[in-house]
């Protein structure tokens, strides 16, 4: 009996108690609905904001008319409005060493890092930005960007690190090439002499910069003569007929051939006319020529 009446009590109890945790869970619910309004009003204007500046980037420029055309589906404003907004937090931090606590945390890490190299980032993030505004996403050039930029960076700073003499202290790893520049020029003069770690690193940046921009090696100098068409403001020229789309060629609509009673009927018309022609020529009077077409076009017939 005793075991009973516990069973029932906790029974009771458990029915009782479960009204007031749905209670309470129901207002938990109510409590984070403000938030989930606000976060969604939050990233509506920051979608706003981003196709508002996607449409002004993919308007202006060289090759605007197909940035413009770029499919809604393909457009990525989001991440490129992300790239603008960190490269202006970077180049606050690390070019007028400014920026509040966030702005020194964000130049002292990317100095430590990269050393001098971080200045650049700026630059660089809002290169990305324009490009992710303007061009669609391509998942089979992500790995070549990921080499050619890393190889690119080492070798930049380990340049600098050997530059700067090999330093060793934190301060002055931060002006020669930071982390990447010990780790990259530093273990590898450790290695081999600084005489051949230099082109090296040298020949590591070249084939960096072959890889980010796509150019193959026979290639290289119409890549030079575009950029310095592009310094000096000259507008590009098609000296390739590789990059001119081939023409289609319009094939010719197929025959239909004439059925058999059209054929028979062309040649009782023919077979007619010319037998028309000799009786005309030979002198005959026109009274066979009846003749000789219904004997034509009978022979036709059959």
């Amino acid at each position: 009996m005793a075991g009973r009446t516990s069973q029932a009590s906790r029974g009771r109890s458990s029915a009782r108690g479960s009204p007031r945790g749905g209670r309470s869970l129901s207002t938990g619910n109510l409590v984070m609905v403000p938030f989930g309004l606000l976060g969604r009003a939050m990233i509506g204007l920051w979608m706003a904001l981003a196709h508002g500046l996607g449409w002004v980037v993919r308007a202006v420029g060289r090759q605007a008319a197909s940035a413009r055309e770029l499919d809604p589906e393909h457009r990525r404003d989001g991440g490129g409005l992300v790239m603008l907004a960190l490269a202006l937090l970077t180049a606050v931090a690390v070019w007028f060493q400014a920026g509040g606590p966030l702005g020194y945390w964000l130049s002292r890490s990317t100095r430590f890092l990269f050393g001098v190299v971080a200045a650049a980032l700026p630059i660089l993030f809002v290169v990305g930005g324009v490009k992710l505004m303007r061009s669609p996403g391509d998942p089979a050039h992500r790995g070549r960007a990921v080499v050619g930029w890393t190889a690119l960076f080492t070798s930049v700073a380990g340049l600098f690190h050997l530059a700067s003499g090999r330093p060793e202290a934190i301060k002055q790893m931060l002006s020669a090439g930071g982390l990447l520049g010990r780790g990259g020029g530093g273990l590898l003069a450790d290695a081999v002499t600084p005489a051949v770690a230099v082109p090296l690193l040298l020949l590591l940046a070249a084939f960096g910069t072959l890889v980010v921009t796509a150019t193959p090696i026979n290639r290289i100098p119409q890549r030079l003569v575009e950029l310095r068409d592009i310094m000096l403001g000259k507008p590009p020229e098609l000296s390739d007929v590789d990059e001119l789309e081939p023409e289609e060629e319009v094939e010719a609509p197929p025959r239909r051939r004439r059925s058999a009673r059209r054929r028979q009927a062309a040649f009782a018309e023919v077979s007619t006319a010319q037998l028309a022609h000799t009786f005309w020529i030979a002198g005959e009077p026109s009274r066979p020529l009846g003749r000789m077409r219904n004997m034509a076009i009978s022979s036709a017939k059959t």
